[in-house]
């Protein structure tokens, strides 16, 4: 079968498939015999952040609420507010994971096989995309493979931390988003308010790319038909909040705080912008995760005498807030400095705290060549092209998410980078896609889309 014969479904399931296999695979030859594992074995397994969203949904399941369960499983391991309210952490996933364990008991029976489902189901949902923006199958094929292929995206979808089941909202927020562009009506706007909010539940990060796409819809139509532009970006905003209201309303209800979704921005934001880390050279990999800064602590503990009463999480969160604001006002210069370095860390292709093998490390490298380079290019091509508003809106998603990273906090583990990975992916697809079909000179006319699009004939 030639790959013209391939329709759209046929790619995006093949694509799926594959993305599938490689995350089960990648768990079984990982965790072998400790599959079989369950009960208090199976959560002696995990630490930081993936035994946290353990022991919320252990709580979650034994009635506790939305609390870090305080038992023997916590001993020994890297868990934040043990027994308090888990405000720091979005919901969603953990009441997911509630679900998953109450149903098959705390171990790999469901959640492992359900996680590289989402994964595949992300996988196909970047072939639609990438075919959408750039009118070619063979572009979503090569993108959809690259998302099937995130190292990170394969390494956690055996683990409970959430990326696959997050990056599946997140590029279902971004294709509902182009289906509204195409087809402007208030249902597509409702569903894809729905989406967003779903997504914020899982991980706020959504958040300034689904502003920026609703001021992108706005603008695009201004013209045309303003107040529907206006209208459907109403509908859009009033469906996500309304999606958050209810968790919004429980934590008012039940800590008397108003917290949206969740409290932790402010936390890494002062964890991230501090006179400690500022000190440390240009070419130091930033590291927000070293030992704490002594000075910073003292102020925090000042501050925190002075709060009213409330919720730890939300003190400490608000602490880091006027800490980190603080910082940025009494020493712009190291604050910049700082976000030239989170800058330049967020581009490595691994950071050199991450405990990775030579295997682990040629992966990652050879991903970022092939993947992330080639997109870069490939993105910068296309923006000099008179790009058309599919183009620009990945953009704006690439520009909104990397900005965080930048002003904010990068983690040394890069997890918070795999959104703008799969987005470099869709741009790396149609980046491929031109450099064989000119290499085997099948179409020697340029392959940039315009504004006025135009479907690859070929594929």
């Amino acid at each position: 079968m030639q790959f013209k014969d391939l329709s759209i479904r046929r790619i995006l399931l093949l694509v799926c498939c594959i993305a599938i296999l490689m995350r089960i695979g990648y768990g079984v030859a990982r965790f072998g015999s400790e599959l079989t594992v369950s009960g208090a074995p199976f959560i002696a397994l995990w630490d930081f952040d993936a035994i946290e969203h353990v022991l919320i949904a252990k709580s979650i399941i034994s009635g506790q609420g939305y609390t870090v369960s305080a038992n023997a499983d916590s001993i020994g391991k890297h868990v934040r507010y043990i027994g308090s309210y888990a405000l720091y952490k979005a919901p969603l996933y953990q009441y997911f994971l509630a679900v998953l364990f109450d149903l098959g008991g705390f171990s790999f029976a469901l959640f492992f096989p359900i996680q590289a489902l989402f994964g595949g189901a992300l996988s196909g949902l970047v072939v639609l995309i990438t075919n959408d923006v750039f009118n070619s199958r063979r572009a979503g094929l090569y993108a959809g493979l690259a998302a099937a292929a995130h190292p990170v995206l394969i390494n956690t979808a055996s683990q409970p931390y959430n990326e696959n089941v997050f990056f599946f909202f997140f590029a279902l927020t971004i294709w509902l988003f182009l289906q509204w562009l195409r087809n402007r009506t208030l249902a597509r706007a409702v569903m894809f308010g729905v989406a967003a909010g779903t997504t914020a539940l899982i991980r706020e990060s959504i958040l300034g790319p689904f502003l920026l796409m609703i001021a992108f819809g706005a603008l695009t139509f201004w013209r045309e038909r303003r107040m529907l532009g206006v209208a459907n970006g109403l509908t859009m905003m009033i469906a996500a909040v309304l999606t958050i209201a209810p968790w919004t309303l429980y934590n008012y209800r039940n800590l008397g705080v108003v917290v949206p979704v969740s409290s932790i921005t402010g936390t890494v934001f002062g964890t991230g912008n501090n006179e400690c880390l500022a000190v440390e050279d240009m070419t130091t990999p930033f590291y927000g995760d070293s030992p704490a800064c002594e000075s910073l602590v003292v102020r925090r503990r000042a501050l925190i005498e002075r709060m009213p009463v409330g919720p730890s999480v939300v003190i400490n969160d608000r602490v880091g807030v006027i800490l980190g604001a603080r910082f940025v006002k009494e020493h712009p210069i190291d604050y910049f400095r700082l976000c030239v370095r989170r800058l330049w860390t967020a581009l490595l292709p691994f950071h050199p705290k991450q405990e990775l093998g030579i295997g682990q490390k040629l992966v990652m490298l050879a991903y970022y060549m092939l993947v992330l380079i080639v997109g870069a290019v490939s993105a910068v091509r296309c923006t000099i092209a008179r790009p058309s508003r599919e183009i620009v809106l990945l953009l704006i998603v690439l520009f909104s998410s990397f900005m965080p990273l930048i002003l904010i906090f990068v983690s040394h583990d890069l997890r918070f980078r795999v959104g703008i990975d799969l987005i470099l992916g869709c741009f790396a697809g149609y980046g491929w896609t031109r450099m064989l079909k000119q290499r085997s000179k099948l179409r020697p006319a340029s392959l940039l889309p315009s504004s006025k699009g135009g479907r690859d004939s070929s594929g």
